[in-house]
């Protein structure tokens, strides 16, 4: 048996979280000790909620960064999306919309119910763009994923039994820096911090579910 943790940006943390249900279902020879996520969109990116009707230009209170990126997202998602950019949206994630009894069993976060137990999850979030009394699904946010989103704030314990939370104003990506002229290590995946906090997640992961669950994920 082969211990491993595993590390995700973006989609791949949900991907990670797919990954380990797919070695759980297929007995493999692996143990996942545990997962560290950083800016995944658990709850759906602020773009692909965008770009399919679920927030609107009203929700970015008037932040220019906002209403450009999303605008331009979504014309380009709406001639080049493959599929991935609904995939990142409230309806497909959390089946938000869909009316209940169904609700309670549909979406992909509840499709994942039980395949993270036992398993310590990290989640680090940017929060480089705020504005006052936003949307708190969307602010603070990284410029394509929220806190919200990246701390799983919409997926239950039953889905992420064990997590400790982390933030800094820092960006999605280098892309997302770029787009506002800042300094590369505001990207979350560039900012030693950030790097600080994953080796963390890995050095702590034997001991980790012995610690309080939620640590740090209260704003």
């Amino acid at each position: 048996m082969s211990d491993v943790d595993l590390v995700g940006h973006s989609n791949g943390g949900l991907y990670s979280r797919a990954a380990t249900r797919i070695l759980r279902q297929t007995q493999a020879p692996v143990r996942i000790r545990s997962i560290t996520m950083l800016g995944t969109p658990n709850n759906g990116s602020v773009p692909g909620s965008f770009t399919w009707g679920e927030f609107n230009k009203a929700d970015c209170k008037g932040n220019n960064f906002c209403l450009k990126f999303n605008t331009g997202w979504s014309e380009i998602a709406a001639k080049y999306d493959l599929g991935l950019n609904r995939e990142n949206t409230l309806k497909y994630l959390d089946a938000e919309g869909v009316p209940a009894p169904l609700s309670a069993a549909w979406g992909w976060n509840n499709a994942q119910a039980g395949h993270l137990d036992g398993i310590p999850v990290t989640l680090l979030a940017g929060t480089y763009f705020k504005t006052q009394a936003g949307n708190p699904r969307i602010w603070p946010y990284d410029g394509i994923t929220s806190r919200y989103s990246a701390w799983a704030e919409g997926v239950s314990d039953a889905v992420i039994p064990h997590r400790t939370c982390w933030e800094a104003p820092l960006t999605h990506s280098i892309f997302v820096s770029d787009k506002i002229s800042a300094d590369w290590q505001t990207a979350i995946t560039w900012n030693k911090a950030a790097l600080e906090r994953v080796n963390q997640a890995i050095d702590e992961s034997d001991a980790a579910l012995s610690k309080p669950n939620r640590r740090g994920c209260t704003p």
